[in-house]
């Protein structure tokens, strides 16, 4: 639900590709991280399994792949931090 309303929100700034990275004036990517860390924090000691596919920035732009890093470092820091890691197996891949 949450990718199909980003997809379609009247946030999505005018941008010389297809689809546009950011929402108003967030990266989409931040948005779904942020997501993924409010989902994490919500599941607490819970078993999980999360999928989330972010690939606007790079998708017909690859040079944009490092606008991601910081976003990324962010999240894997909050990860950690809420120790959602010590028990996780991760994948990330681009």
């Amino acid at each position: 639900p949450l990718a199909l309303a980003v997809a379609q929100s009247e946030l999505r700034t005018k941008h010389r590709l297809n689809k546009s990275p950011c929402l108003d004036h967030q990266l989409e990517t931040e948005l779904m991280f942020d997501y993924v860390k409010n989902f994490v924090k919500t599941m607490d000691k819970r078993p999980y399994f999360a999928f989330t596919m972010v690939s606007v920035l790079t998708h017909d732009f690859f040079n944009a792949a490092s606008y991601v890093d910081v976003p990324a470092l962010r999240l894997l820091e909050a990860l950690q931090d809420a120790g959602a890691l010590n028990n996780t197996a991760l994948i990330m891949f681009s």
